[in-house]
């Protein structure tokens, strides 16, 4: 039997906050692009922070 870590409404909130991706915005420039790039790497981060969050209660709890 299944058991889910979250609704399809998490998962649906979940997958509307994916950051945008940035390959289209980078110019060439390189003092630009590494600001770019710094902004993404933050939302990035920030992400995958919250989908830890969600997954540490999806992980099975180990016999002491």
């Amino acid at each position: 039997m299944q058991t889910y870590c979250l609704t399809r409404a998490q998962y649906e909130q979940l997958k509307a906050q994916q950051p945008p991706k940035v390959h289209g915005s980078l110019t060439g420039q390189a003092d630009r692009d590494t600001q770019i790039l710094a902004g993404s790497l933050i939302r990035v981060r920030a992400y995958s922070d919250g989908l830890l969050t969600i997954l540490a209660g999806c992980v099975e709890s180990s016999p002491k």
